[in-house]
């Protein structure tokens, strides 16, 4: 379990450190605004981080650049949880740092504009996410 997390960690920190988007090509759809990256779909490699007690798999999935007050740009991915066959998205949480496993609760920070914020933990069996802690402001 420690090299999954180490090798997350590592392939977290190269991602982190891309800043380069590239410009969408002639004919992209009219929705993609070539001037604000923030909210587009960035592929990004699927990252195993590690298994929970059940065996359900926590993968970082495909994510969004985002851009900060200061103009720096971050990657932020959605979490997907695996068991067997099945893919469950956790839906509208997108974060910068790991997920990980706190009192037994699975948990991630949502990051909005290249900054974490509320901390929210994750059902295992439906991808639900609930509200645990807001942003400290």
């Amino acid at each position: 379990m420690s090299s999954y997390r180490t090798a997350a960690l590592v392939t977290l920190a190269v991602l982190s450190a891309c800043k380069g988007a590239e410009t969408p090509r002639a004919g992209a759809p009219a929705t993609l605004d070539a001037t604000d990256t923030s909210s587009a779909m960035v592929p990004t490699p699927e990252t195993h981080l590690f298994d929970l007690a059940d065996s359900t798999q926590v993968w970082l999935v495909t994510g969004r650049e985002a851009r900060s007050s200061t103009g720096g740009t971050c990657l932020e991915q959605g979490i997907q949880l695996r068991k067997g066959p099945l893919k469950i998205p956790v839906p509208l949480l997108y974060t910068s740092t790991m997920p990980e496993v706190v009192n037994g609760q699975l948990v991630a920070k949502l990051s909005k504009d290249c900054v974490s914020g509320a901390t929210y933990s994750i059902d295992p069996k439906t991808g639900q996410p609930s509200l645990m802690a807001p942003a400290g402001r």
